[in-house]
């Protein structure tokens, strides 16, 4: 079969593509920007680069004649904040994205689309409350439910079938794993590891590339497949990720009436922010973060099969991939990781490293250059104004007195962003003017907070304002 993979060069795109491979089909990806960073067994497989986003319907028609199956491995997750409503936001990229290459899929005669989505939809089926109250949970769900009526199904449609997918470990090359952040950082630098009591079922990516790959041959239409290889509760999961790291730190459970009031509180300055999270902070802690969301992948394993175990070495891995300086005391690590003892302090100030809701899903940087000279005060230069999407590794150029200057993007943490320029350049004095006596070429910038600085000259120059805005 010929299948193309969206969202090919991200980390389930890229586990799915190998199995995929392993079963003699022939794969393609569509990724948003060209990498050489990818799987060894990806090396020679073609990619298209596009903003999936972008294609009209006729663009995705040609892009998938002669295409079989299509995975498409895209969509903002449920750590995402944006502009209230948040709704919308996942309406347009979620859900009516979904749709239209599906729909163009089927006008193109894709035999199937396995569209990878979350466990948070198997979890709704059985608690409907659940997804009234969180808008990405719901937005989960209407993606499901119009990519399989887009598709239609039958002798004369495109099957759709969805792979449910909860915690992942696993690493690609190139990339610092997203729990990096979002909880790894937090976990080391805590003396006393204090957290939620709750769970969550947990994957290895090379698990899911397996389902997803037999999905691609087998799936059923409508037919959701939860995939589970293991459930494990907060502590047990913290106290692999740190006796991977090497540090023995006592794993804390504090109770929900302790922990509720810091969610909350979150909720209420993400408001004045004009911002919502896809997750509804208000019941962050009693849906999920005091839950133990243990879903059953048996269907899914007796309809497309996948290989048991590995949890534990895929954490190692992913642990091991961010800190690649750091030495691992241990790289298998069995059941011994879950055995170490705690001692019971609460702290509500080192609360819950993975309950806040991480950067959005895209930031723009905006830079306006505006050319000045000393010598016209009549002159009137038109600033010339670029943007681009915020990633590590992004680049603009633009032109300014004296030469061109790359802004480049060095690291995205949570809504600040870091970039250099390839220049120094004077950062703006407490009077106003540009400071001529100091350069830098590093800055950070986020949301709501622009910052100006300019080339050091004197008789002429460009001045620059940078801002970030989120969608």
């Amino acid at each position: 079969m010929e299948i193309l993979i969206v969202g090919g060069t991200g980390l389930l795109g890229q586990h799915s593509a190998v199995a995929a491979l392993a079963r003699d089909h022939h794969v393609r990806l569509l990724a948003r920007h060209a990498t050489q960073d990818v799987l060894p067994e990806l090396a020679d497989v073609p990619c298209t680069v596009a903003d999936a986003g972008a294609l009209s319907q006729e663009e995705w028609v040609r892009l998938l004649h002669g295409i079989d199956v299509v995975v498409y491995a895209l969509g903002p997750d449920d750590r995402t904040m944006h502009p209230a409503p948040v709704s919308e936001f996942y309406a347009r990229e979620l859900v009516d994205r979904t749709e239209a290459v599906v729909a163009a899929a089927r006008i193109a005669g894709v035999t199937r689309v396995v569209v990878l989505g979350s466990y948070f939809t198997t979890w709704a089926r059985s608690h409907p409350d659940f997804a009234a109250r969180h808008p990405y949970v719901t937005a989960r769900l209407d993606q499901a439910r119009r990519a399989i009526a887009a598709g239609g199904g039958g002798g004369d449609g495109t099957q759709v079938c969805v792979v449910e997918i909860p915690y992942v470990f696993g690493v690609v090359p190139g990339r610092v794993p997203m729990w990096k952040e979002w909880v790894f950082d937090r976990v080391r630098a805590m003396p006393i590891v204090f957290y939620p009591r709750g769970g969550s079922s947990a994957v290895t990516a090379r698990q899911v590339g397996d389902v997803v790959a037999a999905a691609c041959e087998r799936g059923r239409h409508g037919q959701p497949y939860p995939v589970s290889d293991i459930d494990l509760s907060w502590p047990q999961m913290l106290r692999t990720i740190l006796d991977a790291m090497g540090r023995r730190r006592p794993v804390v459970t504090i109770p929900r009436w302790l922990a509720e009031p810091t969610a909350w509180s979150m909720g209420r300055a993400l408001a004045r922010r004009g911002l919502e999270s896809g997750i509804d902070p208000r019941w962050l802690m009693r849906d999920l973060m005091y839950t133990e969301m243990y879903v059953d992948a048996s269907l899914t394993e007796s309809e497309l099969g996948f290989q048991r175990g590995g949890v534990t070495d895929a954490i190692v891995e992913t642990v091991a991939a961010s800190y690649p300086d750091l030495p691992m005391r241990a790289q298998r690590l069995g059941r011994r990781a879950f055995l170490l003892s705690s001692a019971v302090i609460v702290s509500l100030g080192l609360l819950v490293g993975c309950a806040e809701p991480k950067a959005p899903a895209r930031l723009r940087m905006r830079v306006v250059a505006t050319p000045w000279n000393g010598w016209d005060p009549k002159s009137s230069p038109r600033p010339q104004e670029r943007s681009m999407d915020v990633s590590v590794g992004a680049s603009m150029t633009i032109t300014s007195v004296g030469g061109d200057v790359v802004f480049r993007v060095t690291d995205v943490s949570g809504l600040e962003v870091a970039f250099t320029t390839s220049t120094g350049m004077a950062e703006q004095g407490t009077g106003g003017g540009l400071d001529l006596t100091k350069t830098r070429d590093r800055f950070t910038v986020t949301p709501g907070s622009p910052i100006q600085f300019g080339t050091p000259t004197m008789d002429a120059g460009t001045t620059f304002t940078v801002s970030v805005v989120v969608g």
